[in-house]
């Protein structure tokens, strides 16, 4: 197992450097079967991203726990809290998929938490992305509530789920969804993370999810 752990690590790190956007100077990388760590820092919360998705998507990683700080360089001009909070409320206004929703933005550090409510997951998971993107933010915490505009009873939103499953030609059989007040959990075992990024992309769409609770397992 070991011999693997470490060939697995080559295979990471191999990706970190051979991805444009990540500076890998300060990044380490340990695996413990199949299961990696990521930890060190990075110069934005945009590259802690990317390492977090390059390191998902090489062969054999079953989980990536991310350890990655944000240290932006000293020569580097970050503007004030104040300023970080305006540019996102900014970005917020302009984007026409989510304008109108109930979003409070509160930055500490460059640290930014959202509240309020929205009618529709993927509109949570639109939200965060655009906030993390803005320069100075070094971390995002997500604290969105979803509110569907009218009433959806669980046992549709589980049949709406199965059905776009069997749309991306993906074997609902082998996944055991449940859903209770809006909430889904998943149980099964999938063969890799870009498969569970579909199955979980069907899910942000389905209207009246409020909240996932994944407990897929990525098969060695």
């Amino acid at each position: 197992m070991k011999d693997t752990d470490e060939k697995l690590k080559k295979a990471i790190i191999d990706q970190l450097y051979w991805d444009n956007r990540i500076d890998v100077s300060d990044i380490k990388v340990d695996v413990d079967n199949h299961r990696v760590t990521l930890s060190g820092t990075v110069p934005n919360h945009a590259a802690s991203e990317a390492a977090l998705m390059t390191a998902w998507g090489t062969k054999g990683v079953v989980q990536v726990l991310n350890r990655l700080v944000v240290e932006y360089p000293t020569s580097a001009d970050v503007p004030p809290d104040p300023e970080i909070k305006s540019r996102i409320e900014m970005l917020l206004s302009w984007s026409k998929a989510i304008y109108g929703q109930d979003v409070k933005v509160s930055v500490d550090a460059g640290v930014v938490e959202l509240e309020g409510t929205v009618d529709a997951y993927w509109k949570k998971i639109k939200i965060e992305e655009l906030a993390s993107h803005v320069f100075g933010v070094v971390k995002v915490l997500g604290k969105l509530v979803i509110v569907p505009g009218r009433n959806i009873k669980d046992e549709v939103i589980a049949r709406d789920i199965l059905s776009a499953l069997d749309r991306i030609r993906f074997d609902a059989d082998e996944l055991d969804v449940k859903v209770k007040d809006g909430i889904v959990t998943l149980f099964g075992i999938i063969p890799d993370w870009y498969t569970q990024q579909l199955i979980l992309n069907c899910i942000h769409n389905t209207f009246g999810v409020r909240d996932i609770k994944n407990e897929l397992i990525i098969s060695q």
